[in-house]
């Protein structure tokens, strides 16, 4: 901004005495010297602008060519490699790990087969579902409103005392 503030004052200064001096600068035939030493003050002026625009363009280049490299890449191992290939902690990662089969397990909205899902310590097909379900929420990605107090929303059974929220 210094380097903006300095190379515009020149300009306004510039500016102001041509104004100011104007029948002056005629009576001497000096509108072309006025007007080439004008260009050179905005071209001074404009220089950090282009400067820092360069750069700009320049990072956003090079950030576009890695992230189609990477894209690319990924691409490539998807078509390219087995499937299964990529694990995590065990499990596959691809179709069987989206949200709504997290969402249904979690809420035994279908029951396992085999295995266990321990939640907190607590291995969820020991208690019962309206135990387990009255102490799950989902919290919705997109925003809603919602009849009535925030407290009947937190805790619809009201199985909270109000000493708990606060007044």
């Amino acid at each position: 901004m210094r380097i903006n503030g300095t190379a515009k004052s020149f300009v306004a200064n510039h500016l102001a005495e041509s104004v100011s001096g104007a029948i002056t600068i005629r009576a001497f035939n000096g509108e072309e010297c006025f007007s080439a030493k004008n260009f050179q003050l905005v071209d001074t002026n404009a220089t950090p602008y282009f400067h820092s625009y360069s750069a700009n363009e320049w990072l956003i280049q090079r950030l576009e060519i890695i992230s189609a490299a990477v894209l690319a890449s990924a691409a490539l191992c998807m078509v390219v490699l087995p499937h299964g290939t990529f694990t995590s902690g065990g499990h596959k990662i691809g179709k069987g790990s989206e949200k709504s089969t997290l969402i249904g397990a979690l809420f035994r909205l279908v029951e396992q087969a085999g295995g266990k899902t321990i939640v907190n310590g607590i291995d969820i097909c020991t208690i019962g579902l309206h135990d387990l379900r009255s102490r799950f929420g989902i919290m919705p990605q997109d925003p809603t409103l919602f009849n009535g107090t925030v407290r009947y929303n937190l805790d619809s059974y009201l199985n909270t005392q109000t000493r708990k929220y606060g007044r």
